[in-house]
């Protein structure tokens, strides 16, 4: 069987495990992930010494070397990582934003809720001192009716 461990974007791509091959349950061990795409177990970055290690003990072809060049490429490479910072900061402000929304949301609610329970406490006062006046109203009016009936 024939492997080999080259580089892969930032991470190593391990080829030449089948599915019928004894390293497989090694590889998933190790934490490797497969990607059909690239018919290979990618080792991301923080796999890379188990993913080398392994690669040699079963006798890999190994080709990680990272190609350094001085060019303008580097210079985008640091506006890119620039704007990633950029995203990241917005990212960390759209979440503090978020999370004091959702603060006075939950305090808005609270607020409401004691509202609302005033208004029913009100109500039900008012209902209550409606009967009473209309029961004072009643006899009174009876009182009335009773002097009305003696003349």
């Amino acid at each position: 069987m024939s492997y080999s461990l080259t580089l892969h974007k930032k991470s190593y791509l391990l080829k030449g495990i089948t599915k019928d091959d004894s390293n497989k349950e090694k590889v998933k061990e190790l934490g490797a992930k497969w990607n059909s795409g690239l018919g290979g177990w990618l080792f991301f970055p923080d796999k890379h010494k188990d993913g080398l290690k392994f690669a040699k003990k079963i006798g890999a072809e190994i080709n990680v070397e990272s190609e350094k060049k001085e060019s303008p490429k580097k210079e985008n490479k640091r506006e890119s990582k620039e704007g990633v910072e950029d995203e990241n900061e917005e990212l960390i402000e759209l979440r503090e934003k978020y999370s004091k929304l959702k603060l006075k949301h939950k305090k808005l609610k609270t607020e409401n809720k004691k509202l609302q329970d005033t208004v029913e406490r009100l109500q039900d006062r008012v209902g209550r001192m409606g009967d009473k006046l209309g029961a004072m109203g009643e006899s009174d009016c009876d009182e009335e009716n009773k002097e009305e009936n003696k003349e």
